[in-house]
């Protein structure tokens, strides 16, 4: 039987395999925060979530781009001189 885990806020973690009780025929052993349940599928926008017996999608924050300066072939050799020339590698 497929069981379906959630951390300790109710987010979807992973699937996994119910094992049988070995001391109660017929019954299955469930791990701590999980269900029966199947959730929604996911998207890159929306994440499943446990909370009150079933799942609900939540929408993730927007991403953000970090914009990295791009430097000129001129820029880069000017600092690998200047550190060149700090480190004792190049005469001042």
């Amino acid at each position: 039987m497929d069981v379906f885990n959630y951390d300790k806020d109710g987010f979807f973690i992973g699937c996994e395999k119910a094992e049988i009780n070995p001391l109660e025929h017929g019954k299955y052993l469930f791990p701590a925060n999980s269900t029966v349940i199947k959730p929604p599928p996911e998207s890159e926008t929306e994440i499943a979530r446990f909370k009150n017996g079933k799942w609900s999608l939540i929408k993730l924050p927007p991403k953000t781009i970090n914009e990295e300066k791009k430097y000129t072939q001129d820029e880069i050799n000017n600092l690998v001189i200047t550190l060149a020339k700090n480190f004792g590698l190049l005469e001042k």
